[in-house]
């Protein structure tokens, strides 16, 4: 199940030979603001507007689907001698706009077009010399799609008729009539020389196709933003350069902060590039189409495309987890809310949040192949998600591995640190709210952090855990001191993850406890009813350790506490429940048939 989920929901937009079928099946439009994010639409919205400053940036869609302005700069950029770069943070979904928008809205547009798409995720292996790849992906793709070889004979004579003839007037030209052998090899030798820089070679092929058969080439330079800042902007010189000598119109994907930095102090501050903003789909609407089109090609074929050749399932068990999938991310909204914040706009993240949930050991396949032997349909239960993600393939939580935080880990043995990253969470978000684009100076933080009593040092740490963690997100231009503010992650942490029993229980056991007396009560167990004792204890533990009114802060324990004391009584009553219908099955074996 592990591995068929990692096919069909993650490699699948990196495989090269991804269909058209998929591209308009599973595309989602970009920009669409989350209707489940826990911070204000106007900080989705102005995500990016810092990073630009004042560069005039535009987005990639329209009120009416793609950008009208984008399709028309794709082929004029080649006379323009001016990149186009899409801005996004990694994992919002660059690499399949490009795919959808170069193979589904502009294929009429690029129908006597070169594409030389160069995925710089899978070339890292050859990244010491950008040009030599580049050269070695437009050969194939010559090749392959347009069947033109470079090096063929008559090819090459007719990209250098120019040179051709001027040798012949030349000093030997005569030799031609007088010792044809010996004209022949030297000929032969000013066209090997020629040849002998591959990089002129193939600018002069392209200047050549375009002129005779009047060809069209676009050069797109995807996953640049997986690379360190200096590959990212060498990467952009190499591009720019290709754009302002070369007759290809160039595509690059830059990170915001990468755009930022290059703008200010790099390279990019000799050009003026084409932006366009690559702004995340809706997550619950990503992960919906994936399992939709997957269930579609299973059902259908007996294989998803990106299955290796030759391989095909008969698998109604698969069927029948997949259609418990849809159903879940179609009607749960908990469950979406969990999703897409604690993804932030990670289409990527939340994929593998999906990826990791099934065939996780702590979901009870068997309880759902039973239910459609019942003939119901599964009821996904947000606990059961949420545990395979806290845990992934570990027995206990352990925040190296796990993709989410302890908010509430402490630094030092001061019980009341256990609340200030959610302290600062909640500041930062209650001030941000009123701000244009949400960020707070932390100077702020500092000061009312200190307020309540938290040294300078704990407050450094939590800042830097919650920078760390992706529960804030840092101004690009830090200034003196710098400013902060709250991603999706970090207010769904503080408003919702806390009030839940399955995260409550797991982050359990990662939290020093400064009392020695709750510390000794606090031991490994695995029974649910042992858990909730545990967790009780902690609880009180914490409510204990609050120690301010609830006027004095934006974060209020004693709320959480209460919250989270209901989730522990349902979960009380989920136990309950689960024995009962153990007792009846065992009491009658047959009654499940």
């Amino acid at each position: 199940m592990r591995l068929l989920a990692e096919l069909f929901l993650l490699d699948i937009v990196q495989e090269t030979q991804v269909s058209d079928d998929f591209l308009r099946e599973c595309y989602c439009s970009s920009g669409a603001l989350s209707q489940y994010a826990l911070v204000s639409k106007e900080i989705l919205r102005t995500r990016y507007s810092a990073a630009t400053e004042n560069a005039r940036i535009e987005s990639v869609k329209s009120k009416k689907g793609t950008s009208t302005q984008l399709t028309s700069d794709l082929l004029a950029s080649a006379m323009t001698r001016r990149p186009l770069i899409l801005l996004g943070d990694v994992g919002v979904g660059k690499t399949i706009f490009l795919k959808h928008f170069l193979r589904v809205d502009a294929v009429d547009l690029l129908d006597n077009a070169a594409v030389f798409y160069v995925d710089f995720l899978k070339e890292s292996s050859l990244l010491a010399d950008v040009r030599a790849l580049l050269i070695s992906t437009m050969e194939a793709e010559l090749e392959e799609q347009h069947d033109i070889d470079i090096y063929e004979a008559s090819f090459v004579r007719a990209v250098y008729n120019k040179e051709i003839n001027r040798f012949k007037k030349g000093i030997d030209g005569p030799l031609a009539h007088t010792d044809p052998q010996r004209f022949s090899s030297l000929e032969r030798d000013m066209l090997q020389s020629l040849l002998g820089e591959p990089l002129r070679h193939m600018q002069r092929a392209l200047e050549h196709l375009r002129a005779t058969r009047r060809l069209q080439f676009v050069l797109v330079l995807d996953n640049i933003d997986h690379h360190e800042a200096e590959f990212q902007e060498r990467v952009f010189v190499i591009g720019q350069s290709f754009s302002e000598t070369w007759p290809v119109s160039v595509f690059m994907s830059l990170r915001p902060d990468t755009f930022y930095t290059s703008k200010k102090h790099g390279s990019i501050t000799a050009y003026q590039p084409r932006i366009f903003a690559v702004e995340p789909p809706r997550v619950d609407l990503v992960i919906l189409k994936r399992l939709t089109f997957a269930l579609q090609q299973l059902e259908t074929t007996g294989r998803i495309e990106s299955f290796p050749r030759g391989l095909t399932i008969d698998s109604r068990s698969l069927s029948v987890y997949l259609r418990m999938m849809i159903e879940a991310f179609q009607h749960n909204d908990r469950l979406k809310e969990l999703v897409d914040n604690l993804s932030s706009g990670n289409i990527r993240q939340a994929l593998d949040f999906v990826s990791t949930f099934v065939g996780s050991g702590y979901v009870s396949t068997e309880r759902i192949l039973d239910a459609d032997r019942r003939g119901q349909l599964y009821t996904l239960p947000i606990h059961e998600f949420m545990r395979s993600i806290l845990y992934g393939e570990a027995q206990y939580y352990d925040p190296r591995r796990s993709p989410v935080s302890n908010i509430l880990d402490i630094t030092t043995n001061d019980g009341k640190e256990h609340f200030l990253l959610p302290i600062l969470l909640a500041a930062c978000q209650a001030r941000g709210e009123s701000e244009p684009e949400g960020f707070v100076e932390k100077a702020v933080l500092f000061r009312h952090a200190q307020e309540l009593g938290y040294s300078p040092e704990q407050i450094e740490a939590q800042l830097e855990r919650g920078v760390d963690w992706r529960l804030f997100q840092e101004s690009i231009d830090r200034g003196d001191f710098g400013s902060i503010r709250v991603t999706a992650s970090g207010g769904y942490m503080h408003k919702r993850m806390l009030t839940f029993f399955t995260y409550f229980d797991a982050i359990l056991v990662d939290t020093p406890i400064v009392d020695p007396v709750v510390r000794q009560k606090v031991g490994v167990v695995s029974l649910i009813h042992d858990r909730l004792e545990r967790g009780e204890v902690f609880r009180q533990y914490l409510d204990e350790q609050w120690p301010f009114e609830d006027a004095l802060t934006t974060f209020s324990w004693p709320e959480v506490s209460a919250s989270l004391r209901q989730d522990m009584d349902h979960a009380a009553e989920r136990a309950e429940r689960s024995r009962e219908r153990q007792r009846a099955a065992r009491s009658n074996p047959f009654s499940s048939r």
